[in-house]
């Protein structure tokens, strides 16, 4: 795997994996963001989605609540949670 050093170079890296399918790369680029900076919270937001889209609802779930921790008031994080908390 490769670490970015910079945000927007993993960002980059998560979107290109996106695109290729390849969401779990994309997941694991932002943990290793993450890993650098716990505070991110574009990146845990963006973890979450990646996350959900791979089916891990429960760790979604977790990362948008913790987006929520920080920032109670971060309306992505609200309006990923209600999707995903939302029956089908």
């Amino acid at each position: 795997r490769l670490l970015p050093t910079y945000g927007d170079a993993a960002f980059s890296l998560a979107a290109f994996y996106e695109l290729q399918g390849k969401l779990r790369d994309g997941v694991f680029v932002m943990v290793d963001l993450l890993t650098a900076d716990p505070y991110q919270l574009d990146a845990l937001l963006r973890l979450g989605e990646l996350l959900n889209a791979t089916g891990m609802v429960r760790e979604a779930r977790f990362a948008f609540e913790r987006v929520l921790r920080y920032n109670p008031n971060d309306a992505r994080a609200r309006s990923a949670l209600g999707r995903l908390l939302s029956p089908a």
